[in-house]
């Protein structure tokens, strides 16, 4: 019998020939096949918007909150909140 660890899978006679693994190198795993539960609940999680609103209103808000305590902050710092009230309690107190 001729030492088969040196000669060529392919001129190997099909009974000694070794298993080659598939094309890419890897063999595939049972587990890691998606079946058509995955396939299925995968698919309806890409479709799915529902609280998709929610979120952009909650966006929507917290922006809207950071640049409000952005203008009080600044507003509280440079005065312009007591001039503000200052003057429209002078201008009510004008008309009385």
């Amino acid at each position: 019998m001729p030492d088969l660890s040196t000669t060529p899978a392919l001129l190997m006679p099909a009974s000694s020939a070794p298993e080659l693994p598939p094309p890419g190198g890897v063999e595939e795993h049972p587990v890691a096949k998606p079946t058509a539960v995955t396939t299925r609940l995968l698919g309806r999680a890409a479709r799915d918007d529902r609280g998709q609103a929610t979120a952009e209103y909650a966006l929507v808000i917290i922006v809207a909150a950071t640049i409000a305590v952005a203008v009080i902050t600044w507003a509280a710092q440079s005065g312009a909140i007591t001039g503000f009230f200052d003057a429209v309690v002078e201008r009510l107190t004008g008309f009385l």
